[in-house]
């Protein structure tokens, strides 16, 4: 195994007295943490994933649905009208389905599902992950989430894991009929 070089950091006062001496080791096969992108973070690399408001979303390890990571909204300023959100495109007909959830109770409005601008559906759950499955018609589509709290609270964010498109015509059951059929007489 091939080890890089060893960094040594000291921090003093100016009057050259030791304040602190910090030593961190630092081997290079260790040190190369890599960023989770998008794609990765939501199951689904083959769409291109954009991101925006008052603080982008990100890959992260520590919530998650499926695989290990998942997005999760950008931390912005505590107060009211921010937030953050993550989008993408897809071309039907087609099949869209994702998981998703929030981190606390307390927030109100706090994840939104778009497509094309027009609201589908609100995300209020925080304690388990939620699924969401969409008809996607023919023709170019915007998809976005937004983490759009009331009054946001530093720490709070929304999560999005394991998005899958699937192309192709679908037929979905809006209202399944239950009704049992009359006995046939005779």
């Amino acid at each position: 195994m091939k080890h890089g070089p060893k960094t040594v950091t000291v921090w003093q006062l100016d009057s050259g007295a030791v304040l602190l001496s910090l030593v961190i080791t630092l081997l290079s096969t260790v040190a190369s943490a890599q960023a989770i992108t998008l794609g990765e973070a939501v199951d689904n690399t083959a769409l291109t994933w954009t991101t925006g408001g008052d603080a982008d979303w990100f890959g992260q390890t520590s919530v998650y649905y499926c695989d290990g990571d998942a997005a999760q909204s950008g931390d912005m300023d505590s107060g009211q009208n921010r937030s953050s959100w993550i989008q993408t495109t897809v071309t039907g007909p087609g099949i869209l389905s994702f998981y998703w959830k929030v981190s606390s109770s307390y927030a109100m409005a706090d994840l939104e599902f778009y497509i094309d601008d027009v609201e589908k559906v609100k995300c209020w759950t925080y304690d388990e992950w939620e699924p969401e499955v969409y008809s996607i018609p023919s023709g170019e589509h915007t998809l976005r989430w937004e983490y759009a709290p009331f009054y946001h609270w530093s720490g709070e964010a929304g999560f999005l894991d394991k998005v899958v498109f699937v192309e192709g015509p679908a037929i979905t059951v809006e209202s399944p009929n239950l009704a049992k059929p009359e006995p046939k007489k005779g």
